[in-house]
């Protein structure tokens, strides 16, 4: 099943201060299948990071984004998966670091000929 994908978008790296830097990128996307057309995708993928890093020894990361993931239900076409994070990192030692994990998605499955489109959301803490 052959697919067309065609895209187009940019990448941005600023480093507002020495402690702070953003990454992002945003990109147009169309994804269009021959035969399957319910697969076909077209609209905006985006990644955004940030990271905060006030001490060497303690580092956050946060993100957010949208993106066309894998199909985990046979009947699905695509999932569309936007979300975002928090990651809090603290060196304690050299050889110690404790990290953890706050995250939040919504996972659109699209195309599915017997449910219809449904939506699972997801909350990960560690």
């Amino acid at each position: 099943m052959p697919c067309r994908p065609t895209g187009i978008g940019g990448t941005v790296v600023w480093n507002p201060a020495g402690h702070s830097k953003f990454e992002g990128r945003l990109e147009l996307v169309r994804r269009e299948y021959e035969q399957a057309t319910e697969r076909n995708y077209s609209g905006p993928i985006i990644r955004a990071l940030y990271t905060w890093t006030p001490t060497p020894k303690f580092k956050m990361l946060t993100a957010i984004n949208r993106d066309v993931g894998p199909a985990e239900d046979i009947q699905t076409s695509f999932v569309l998966v936007t979300g975002g994070y928090v990651r809090p990192l603290w060196l304690v030692t050299d050889k110690v670091a404790i990290q953890g994990n706050a995250e939040y998605a919504v996972w659109d499955y699209r195309g599915n000929p017997v449910q219809g489109d449904f939506r699972h959301r997801v909350a990960t803490f560690g």
